[in-house]
């Protein structure tokens, strides 16, 4: 069987994440201007600049290191098994098999300039959230083409 080399995340906890950073963001945000009364030394919109260059980074951070996992993914007779390269405090499994009983839909998402599948979103029949899997910008997006054929 051949393995392909993926990006693992599920969308639902990325939108989870990205809430309490803002949340957390917006808090020091508010400390900063109304509790240290920094705003009588330096003008509201540069604080507010500076947090969002750093509310950004922050997310771009996130987003490459901790909401995307590099995967292996494989067909079995169980379905989808899927091997993270690591774990970390969102995704504590290193294997998950994905039935494909049950799987409801699988949406691809294709690049509008080049024609190629960009992504694979799934979902499933019997839980709320999905699985999105992706292509590395390093990798040839003819394995996404090749996948989807598996499924």
């Amino acid at each position: 069987m051949k393995t392909y080399h993926l990006i693992y995340s599920e969308p639902s906890k990325v939108y989870h994440l990205v809430a309490l950073t803002s949340l957390i963001f917006i808090e020091f945000l508010l400390l900063t201007l109304y509790t240290f009364k920094v705003n009588y030394f330096i003008p509201t919109w540069v604080i507010i600049f500076c947090f969002l260059i750093v509310y950004v980074g922050i997310i771009f951070y996130l987003k490459r290191k901790i909401l995307s996992v590099e995967c292996e993914a494989t067909k079995t007779d169980r379905g989808i098994l899927i091997e993270l390269s690591r774990t970390n405090f969102l995704y504590t499994k290193k294997e998950i098999i994905l039935s494909i009983n049950a799987i409801k839909q699988i949406t691809s998402n294709t690049d509008p300039t080049t024609h190629q599948i960009c992504y694979f979103l799934i979902n499933f029949i019997d839980r709320a959230n999905k699985v999105k899997l992706g292509y590395p910008k390093s990798k040839h997006p003819i394995d996404m083409t090749d996948f989807s054929n598996i499924i």
